[in-house]
């Protein structure tokens, strides 16, 4: 290289490159380049912000005699507010660590660090159906959560497979989505792609509801806000997003939506992560070692998804393997606290109204969360 001076450039320029690709991490640049509408982002980097809330306010409970309890779900469970479950659970408060397609990965790596700080618990609500241990649940996760110690200390690149996840064993991630990470890590051009469109998209005005009135916005604004109102929320609602709206789609919407929602999360032969898997194992083990007790919720969705799920056996397949999972640590931990609550099953829930197939109206959360202070006590 001393000789061929030119030969320079090969190191060079990947140099110059890595340094300039760091651009579009800067929040600045973000606001720009990714569409207005993409707000899973948002959703997933908050909870460091929550957690750190949460360690903050660890003193404040105690001397209020307040217990902590946790939320681990995806964005059907973001609505569950801590003043709704305070009415069923008297002086406890609620941490919801709810984001958009989050699985077991993303509740582990919070419910771990939580853990850590504070073992005493109340109990933890953790969402489970198919969705939650479809291999899509791990796409936001391995782009905008974890760390690499996390993800370096729960990797394993030889599982013990077989054609059936839930009889296969490993210890975390596999080799792909370590190699994932890292890429998304490193290059803020692939964690954050730049979209063109974006930019004049971003521009567009649109419009936002506050309060009682409707207001026009361009998208960088309305993000802004709805940056602003997750960041209070951390603060007033303990990161949940109540919403008391009651919207209901049109039937027809309801139907076509489920087949392209069951296209998309099981397609023709569906098998379930066993990343997802193992995580969901590690979970229970965690909160059985640590005594705290868990409601293990089946979130509810539009008869048309149900039935999606029914026809390809899913329901009572994976009835089977969670309650076998939960019987497999009850055997080490014969102490260990669960109650099962599948709330589409109730008559007691008579509010059924649907944004779209998967997510229930936000009006409907306050009666849903009566039946899990019912079958807890029960």
């Amino acid at each position: 290289m001393l000789k061929n001076k030119y030969l320079w450039i090969c190191l060079i320029l990947p140099l110059l490159w890595f340094s300039f690709d760091k651009i579009f991490a800067l929040k600045f640049v973000k606001d720009y380049t990714i569409p207005w509408k993409k707000i899973e982002i948002l959703f997933y980097e908050s909870k460091s912000d929550l957690f750190q809330v949460l360690l903050e306010n660890l003193e404040i409970h105690k001397q209020n005699n307040e217990k902590i309890a946790l939320v681990l779900g995806s964005s059907r469970s973001g609505e569950f507010s801590y003043k709704d479950i305070k009415k069923e659970f008297p002086r406890t408060v609620t941490y919801n660590f709810s984001a958009p397609l989050a699985g077991p990965a993303f509740h582990y790596y919070w419910l771990e660090r939580i853990v850590a700080a504070h073992k005493n618990l109340e109990f933890v609500i953790l969402e489970v159906d198919p969705i939650m241990f479809s291999r899509n649940s791990l796409t936001y996760t391995l782009n905008y959560s974890l760390d690499a110690k996390f993800v370096w200390r729960h990797s394993n690149f030889l599982p013990i497979r077989t054609s059936n996840p839930w009889k296969s064993e490993s210890d975390g991630f596999n080799w792909d989505e370590v190699e994932t990470f890292l890429n998304k890590s490193l290059f803020a051009s692939y964690r954050y792609p730049p979209d063109i469109n974006a930019i004049r998209d971003n521009r567009k005005e649109t419009f936002m509801p506050i309060g009682d009135t409707i207001i026009s916005v361009n998208g960088m604004e309305y993000k802004k806000q709805f940056e602003d109102s997750v960041h209070e929320a951390n603060r007033t609602e303990y990161g949940a997003i109540p919403n008391q709206i009651m919207y209901h789609s049109d039937p027809a919407f309801l139907k076509k939506d489920a087949e392209n929602m069951a296209k998309i999360y099981f397609g023709n032969q569906f098998k379930p992560s066993l990343t997802q898997i193992t995580f969901f194992r590690k979970i229970l083990n965690l909160l059985a070692v640590n005594k705290i007790p868990v409601i293990l919720y089946w979130p509810v969705v539009a008869d048309p998804l149900r039935e999606e799920m029914d026809n390809r056996g899913l329901v009572a397949e994976y009835y089977e393997h969670i309650h076998r999972e939960v019987q497999n640590v009850r055997k080490v931990h014969k102490d260990f606290e669960s109650v099962f609550l599948d709330p589409q099953l109730s008559s007691e829930l008579k509010c059924r109204a649907f944004v779209d197939s998967v997510h229930l109206s936000g009006a409907c959360y306050p009666e849903l969360f009566s039946l899990f202070g019912r079958s807890f006590n029960d």
